[in-house]
């Protein structure tokens, strides 16, 4: 995935956020400069204040130093949200609470940090933002302030700034490129390097045959340039309520349900979507809202981070990082989440209380991994994990919970696989360098007790940062599915392993998943969201997901006969978490552009404070 596509939906370049339906073009809010005319005695600034025995200082210059504190209260917030997205929703209700701890201050004046000695003493204030779902906006007010307090000579400008999100992971319910089985699964043979044929979308006329290394033209019935490609289709039952973008055409059968649908085929006929998945499937889908759909819409490609190395870097600083396959099973308390870890490749040093840390820098506070056998502790302070891979001829790594599950490319005890299942009532991503894989449900906290598959079901715990966990894997996210096989006189015969929970089933990875609900925004950088060993074993049930999904190729979640039935695997209930508007996973991966940015902004100066709640300033000393 060097190579994304970004949102149709009224954007011409990035930066610019569309504000009304898909192909409503949004128009560029103008920055606002509302610079007032200075407030004055007799015409001009005649006031004036000689302050400590510096320079004499009229009414305008402390106007602008005024100005000048209160852009930087604004670049101060604006750095502090697109370092970590998730900032938006820190107020005083909650900034000494996990992440929020290490942000902006709310409602309280901050002496500007890098004035010079002898300079006018500047200040700025910054509000509780207001968050505005259904815009998808951010408001805060920054007050700006500069003056002499004793000599009661004090400017101040206030500063209205609304802020727009810009993250297109996180506005779809569905993204992908490709509507076709990743080749690497098609291949298993395949590597990351070479993972095999690589398919070209199912409208292109021409692409490169990697069997032949020719071009080829697209006939009939056939996926892009490649025969050995495969398309993976929606079907009867499916229902994706959220928008669904996909670079490829749309492939179903029967009559799965949509909110919207928006696709790059140009060949489709006025008010037409999608396309029938093969010979005897009805390409009937049932559109809420087809004049919010679009087809053909070609918008530039944006590269994307290639890894999410970076967030190594993150969870070093105040995350937790491990290495090998580690278990994560997350549950929370008044105070927030924990997480009992099972990380036994972690290398340690018997520091920090005899944890194993040596993965994290030395001034990470966190404690990590209690002891070698592993234990449970808080989510780390900024909401990082990341589970590395072992190195390669460390003959230490030998813990292999996955052995025997079918996991998809590469496995073994040196992969960087972070195994997850629990409750997360805070903010939570969870990175791996190899995959993420889901062996039992991944819920918020709830208002009926059972997991949410709606966004009204989430109940945030009191006094803290509303949960929402993301899952960014460098290869594949996938929920767990182990089958036995079974030699039989027609041949080997693939079970469900037993599900988990009932009496005498195995524990997970080992067991398998009814119905089960996955709460997160997952994001598979190089390959798929996907179900281990999906045409094996019998029907599960639906697999729900109140989130959003990533991905560069289309992975398989069941498989079905030529009705449309469900054969194996899973139907699909998949909500949009419309949160997603304004609320980020921390530090959550981007397509290479601010994560926020500005929509308007107005400035006002002012003689006092206008905003309640701004207080008195601080008394010089």
């Amino acid at each position: 995935m060097s190579q994304r596509h970004l949102l149709r939906r009224g954007l011409g370049h990035r930066g610019r956020w569309p504000t009304g339906r898909p192909g409503q073009d949004g128009q560029a809010l103008a920055i606002v400069l509302g610079l007032v005319g200075l407030l004055t005695i007799g015409g001009l600034a005649l006031a004036q204040a000689s302050l400590g025995g510096g320079p004499v200082l009229t009414q305008g210059t402390l106007a602008e130093q005024a100005h000048e504190a209160a852009m930087a209260g604004v670049d101060d917030y604006l750095a502090a949200v697109n370092a970590n997205p998730d900032e938006v929703v820190c107020s005083t209700a909650n900034e000494t609470s996990g992440f929020c701890s290490g942000g902006p201050a709310f409602e309280s004046w901050q002496a500007l940090s890098d004035q010079a000695p002898g300079a006018v003493p500047s200040w700025f204030w910054l509000s509780d933002p207001a968050v505005d779902q259904a815009t998808g906006q951010v408001a805060v007010t920054v007050v700006g302030a500069a003056g002499d307090l004793s000599a009661r000579h004090v400017a101040y400008e206030q500063a209205q700034v609304a802020l727009r999100a810009t993250n297109d992971f996180l506005r779809d319910l569905l993204w992908l490129d490709y509507d076709q089985i990743d080749p690497l699964l098609l291949d298993p043979q395949g590597t990351t390097e070479d993972p095999g044929p690589t398919c070209g979308l199912y409208w292109q006329d021409y692409g490169v045959n990697e069997w032949t290394g020719q071009s080829e033209p697209k006939t009939s019935n056939t996926l892009g340039p490649s025969s050995s490609c495969t398309d993976v289709a929606f079907v009867t039952g499916d229902v994706l309520d959220g928008p669904v973008f996909v670079k490829d055409a749309i492939f179903v059968c029967g009559s799965p349900t949509f909110t919207e649908v928006h696709t790059e085929d140009p060949d489709l006929p006025p008010g037409t979507f999608t396309v029938s998945a093969g010979s005897g499937c009805p390409n009937a889908p049932q559109i809420q809202d087809p004049a919010a759909s679009t087809t053909g819409t070609n918008t530039p490609d944006e590269t994307v981070p290639p890894t999410n190395a970076t967030l190594l870097q993150v969870a070093e600083r105040l995350g937790c990082v491990y290495e090998g396959p580690t278990e994560l099973s997350f549950a929370t308390t008044q105070r927030g989440t924990v997480m009992a870890v099972t990380s036994p490749d972690t290398p340690g040093l018997g520091t920090k209380s005899g944890s194993n840390d040596a993965l994290d820098a030395p001034a990470n506070p966190n404690r990590c991994l209690p002891s070698h056998a592993g234990g449970t502790i808080p989510a780390p302070a900024n909401g990082v994990v990341y589970v590395q891979d072992c190195p390669a001829q460390d003959q230490a790594c030998t813990f292999d919970p996955l052995a025997g599950t079918g996991q998809p490319g590469s496995i073994g005890p040196t992969e960087g696989d972070a195994i997850v299942q629990g409750t997360v009532g805070t903010p939570l991503t969870v990175a791996a360098e190899n995959n993420v894989v889901i062996d039992g449900n991944l819920c918020y906290p709830s208002t009926t007790g059972s997991c949410p598959t709606v966004p009204s079901q989430i109940a945030p715990l009191p006094g803290l940062p509303p949960p929402i966990l993301g899952l960014i894997a460098q290869n594949f996210v996938v929920l767990n599915h182990p089958v036995e096989v079974v030699q039989s006189f027609f041949g080997p015969l693939s079970f469900n392993a037993p599900i988990c929970g009932t009496r005498h089933a195995p524990a997970p990875p080992h067991c398998d998943l009814e119905n089960p609900v996955v709460d997160a925004v997952s994001l598979s950088l190089t390959h798929s969201f996907v179900v281990a060993n999906w045409s094996d074993g019998q029907p599960l049930g639906t697999l729900s997901v109140l989130g959003a999904i990533a991905q560069n190729w289309r992975g398989p979640v069941g498989t079905y006969t030529g009705n449309s039935q469900i054969a194996s695997g899973y139907l699909k209930n998949y909500v949009w978490d419309t949160r997603l508007t304004t609320l980020a996973p921390p530090y959550y991966l981007n397509p290479g552009t601010a994560s926020w940015t500005l929509a308007s902004l107005s400035l006002q100066p002012t003689l006092t404070c206008q905003v309640a709640g701004c207080g008195p300033l601080p008394r010089q000393t």
